[in-house]
């Protein structure tokens, strides 16, 4: 059952977002819906990183919906359409705003929460690109939408996206993830490492925590070699899109994007996900092999619990480790030769790799 029944005064169905963004996903956001998880209607929604909310808007309803962004000025325009009656807001931002006004609303410093948001909508609605920084060029606002209605039943949060994970990581949980892109300096994310202030490492270490779980979850992020070798392990279907620089004078560039999942989106994938069963699986014998092939030319085979093969037509003798049935189950052997102790050698047919490979 479609729920979008928020419509303009042009009939068009609501998803320009709420607020302008850098980097967002209005040109993306009908292959991003029409790639969410079948039934996610029925799912408890997370929108960690909202930023001007093209995706909720494009989407039908969830049962339980809740987004969220670090960003508070971002948050106060969420929570004031939320909050006050879509009249009271009309009256109060629909005119022609000049150059002049602008500058006052932009050293203006109001204290009610109302007044915040009325200050921070009208900044991103004026300025250059959604900025808030400078003037945009054009002052007629005449908005018409009923943002409210829309986000009424939506729970909106202000805070690190690790802790919503923390809290509504489950099966019946549907994560949408638009992280900032490689290369952001986004002043809420503290700065790891030349170039970035976003630790990407971390934030696999939470995406695999949601796919243990049973949870569901979607990526859109910037194509590049680090990220697909980060979430490799996932599906990964490249799209493309336009964005437009606001750096360089508006303008327009085409760019892939990647759409990373856990579950089948029915499309054409460049990699594919394995499954949580096997993931565990490889984790376990990857940690065995840490643990003990480490180099040591003449350590004993007691030692290393299973029997070396000297022979390639010979099978490792009962009863099987963990680590034998795996490599077992790969169609592998493992023999002993000049090199370090766990080389794993072609024999018939089967696979040759490398300790480090593994």
């Amino acid at each position: 059952m479609d729920t979008r029944t928020y419509t303009r005064h042009d009939g068009e169905i609501l998803g320009s977002g709420i607020v302008g963004r850098m980097g967002g996903k209005k040109l993306l956001k009908k292959k991003i819906v029409e790639r969410f998880p079948k039934g996610y209607e029925d799912m408890t929604y997370i929108e960690p990183f909202v930023g001007g909310g093209n995706i909720l808007l494009e989407k039908n309803k969830s049962k339980h919906e809740i987004v969220n962004d670090l960003d508070t000025s971002l948050i106060s325009i969420y929570k004031g359409f939320k909050e006050n009656p879509i009249e009271k807001i009309k009256k109060d931002i629909n005119k022609v705003w000049t150059k002049e006004e602008f500058k006052q609303i932009k050293d203006s410093n109001p204290t009610s929460e109302y007044g915040k948001f009325v200050k921070n909508f009208l900044l991103t609605r004026l300025s250059f690109f959604a900025l808030g920084k400078s003037w945009g060029g054009r002052g007629n606002i005449n908005l018409k939408q009923d943002y409210g209605e829309r986000l009424k039943d939506t729970n909106i949060k202000n805070e690190d996206y690790k802790k919503l994970i923390k809290t509504y990581n489950g099966k019946d949980s549907f994560f949408y993830f638009d992280p900032p892109y490689e290369g952001s300096t986004d002043k809420h994310y503290k700065v790891i490492e030349k170039g970035t202030s976003f630790d990407y490492d971390e934030f696999k270490k939470e995406i695999d925590s949601i796919n243990k779980k049973g949870g569901k979850f979607m990526i859109s992020i910037n194509d590049s070699p680090f990220l697909r070798e980060l979430f490799k392990n996932y599906n990964i279907e490249t799209v493309k899109t336009k964005y437009t620089d606001a750096l360089k004078g508006g303008q327009t560039k085409e760019k892939n994007e990647l759409i990373i999942t856990n579950y089948d989106t029915g499309k054409d994938y460049d990699t594919k996900h394995i499954i949580p069963e096997k993931q565990e699986q490889e984790d376990k014998i990857k940690k065995l092999i840490d643990e003990q092939f480490t180099y040591k030319p003449k350590q004993k085979q007691e030692e290393l619990n299973f029997d070396l093969l000297e022979d390639s037509d010979m099978k490792p003798a009962p009863p099987k480790t963990d680590m034998q049935k795996f490599l077992d189950y790969h169609n592998i052997n493992i023999i002993e030769d000049d090199e370090p102790i766990g080389r794993v050698a072609k024999v018939k047919g089967k696979k040759r790799i490398t300790n480090n490979e593994i």
